[in-house]
């Protein structure tokens, strides 16, 4: 009797419109992304044959397969011969144990992805520009601790295999640190894109030749992001800390256009002395051909006194919050992004954001019986009660210097106790992403599980991201489960439950 059973080279890499970013009422695409860590190959399977394959973890005759399937014979051979001709069954004698799935498909429908899509790295905390809004800290480290490609080369070998789709280059600088050449140029053997963010300083003719090789042996394979902070050389030059440093980025910048290698964004952070300069910084990155402008507050969890100076106040966040949504139905030949993650954005939104309104007309179309181009689509609500985890964890961790691995950075750079989930240098990829610090964050939870958010009357208008990120809860109040530090801050003007907040309040002020 023929025996069948998945590869063991297999794990579910990730399902298409299913990731923790999916807005609430988005249906669930039956596609799932398989991985064989052997080939590195990649394969779309549509529910039939990934249901199918999840039965066959364990060898299983075909008497026993047929019985679980359903009696349909002829059916189901359709499916097995696809899925031998797409190289997904071992063809010899069943051996070992595929690593497809470890729990139901009903739970990996809930936003736990088996791989991380994207892998941040702080190549060092070194840095040539002294930024008041940095948390990362570079008074403890020592040079031997900072990783050589050497140290990290196996893990990448991992990553490509298990089909990672980005590998996140930061810092500090992320451009003095010593292995950098070496992992970008070794990034054309890989099938990830490497994301570069850079102050822009340094890039010399050294660099602006080794992007243009890979622009043109790997096209899309490298996306540049740089950072700027201001309009003027006055704004940006008191944030980052450095005289000259606004005309040597835009010096960049335009050698960049020049040579043809396109800057996937620009990073700023959102002061309020930015704020007037935004249309000035839209046409920066308009001359220099700059894709995206993305434009961020900067959050102080520690209540460090020099980043609390920039840290907007209740009145420029609105501000912010409008303005940003009126340049957004513009032909800006920008995309410019806003985020404010901590802060309710959504009770004070007067539009949706382009993103939620493609996600409902992609959602009223399979609603009306249209057929969309990915095949047949079935509607799944999101109960909205239940909780979307943010992305560390589930879609993305971060690797420190060190090696040492997080769920995110805001978590490995806090003064609190964090989930310290291995090292690159002695783990591997799989052992650091389903370890017990990776698990905790991951958790799905329930709107009841929130201290306070459960109780709160906005609690459906408010913002994903308040009450998904239990980090940033935990690293600012103390409370896993507690609520934004934004939402106590602003307690008064927002009217959430002052009685409930009340403890929370005193942990700021302690602080």
């Amino acid at each position: 009797m023929r025996v069948y059973q998945a590869k063991p080279s297999l794990i579910l890499v990730d399902q298409a419109v299913r990731n923790a970013g999916a807005p609430a009422g988005l249906p669930l695409n039956p596609s799932y992304y398989v991985r064989d860590t052997e080939n590195r190959r990649t394969t779309v399977l549509e529910t039939e044959a990934f249901s199918l394959l999840t039965e066959l973890m364990q060898p299983l005759e075909y008497a026993e397969l047929l019985s679980r399937y359903g009696g349909d014979e002829e059916e189901l051979q359709a499916v097995l011969d696809w899925l031998t001709a797409q190289d997904l069954l071992l063809g010899g004698p069943a051996s070992g144990q595929a690593r497809l799935l470890t729990g139901s498909s009903e739970e990996r429908l809930k936003g736990i992805p088996m791989i991380p899509r994207t892998i941040m790295f702080n190549c060092t905390p070194k840095c040539n520009l002294r930024c008041k809004h940095c948390i990362v800290s570079d008074k403890h480290y020592k040079q031997q601790d900072i990783l050589r490609f050497e140290d990290m080369q196996a893990f990448l070998d991992e990553a490509d295999a298990c089909g990672v789709e980005n590998v996140v280059l930061s810092g500090g600088e992320p451009l003095l640190w010593q292995s950098i050449y070496t992992v970008i140029e070794d990034s054309l053997n890989r099938s990830y894109t490497v994301i570069l963010y850079t102050n822009g300083m340094l890039i010399n003719e050294k660099w602006l030749t080794l992007f243009r090789s890979i622009q043109e042996q790997k096209p899309g394979g490298l996306k540049l992001h740089v950072s700027l902070d201001g309009g003027t050389p006055e704004t940006h030059d008191g944030v980052r800390g450095v005289t000259g440093s606004f005309n040597r980025i835009i010096g960049s910048l335009e050698q960049l256009n020049r040579r043809g290698i396109p800057v996937a964004a620009v990073e700023s952070m959102a002061t309020a002395e930015l704020y007037s300069e935004l249309d000035s910084l839209i046409a920066i990155c308009r001359e220099n051909g700059v894709g995206s402008l993305y434009l961020h507050p900067v959050f102080n969890f520690d209540r460090n006194p020099q980043i609390q100076e920039l840290e907007l106040e209740w009145d420029s966040r609105l501000r912010y919050l409008h303005r940003v949504s009126e340049l957004s139905g513009l032909e800006l030949g920008v995309e410019l992004y806003y985020s404010d993650p901590y802060f309710p954005t959504g009770l004070f939104q007067e539009k949706p954001s382009l993103a939620r309104k493609n996600a409902e007309a992609f959602l009223n179309g399979i609603l009306s019986g249209n057929r969309m181009e990915g095949g047949n689509y079935d509607v799944v609500k999101r109960d909205k009660d239940v909780l979307m985890n943010c992305d560390g964890g589930v879609s993305q961790m971060f690797v420190d210097y060190n090696g040492d691995v997080y769920p995110c950075m805001i978590y490995a750079n806090s003064a609190r106790p964090v989930d310290h989930c291995g090292n690159v240098t002695r783990n591997s990829l799989l052992e650091v992403w389903n370890s017990e610090g990776m698990n905790r964050v991951r958790k799905v939870m329930s709107r009841n599980e929130l201290t306070v958010c459960s109780q709160c009357e906005h609690f459906d208008q408010c913002g994903p991201t308040v009450k998904k990120c239990r980090i940033a809860s935990e690293i600012a109040l103390g409370d896993f489960f507690g609520p934004s530090y934004l939402c106590v801050r602003y307690a008064a003007q927002l009217g959430i439950a002052p009685e409930l907040l009340a403890s929370y309040r005193q942990e700021l002020l302690n602080k």
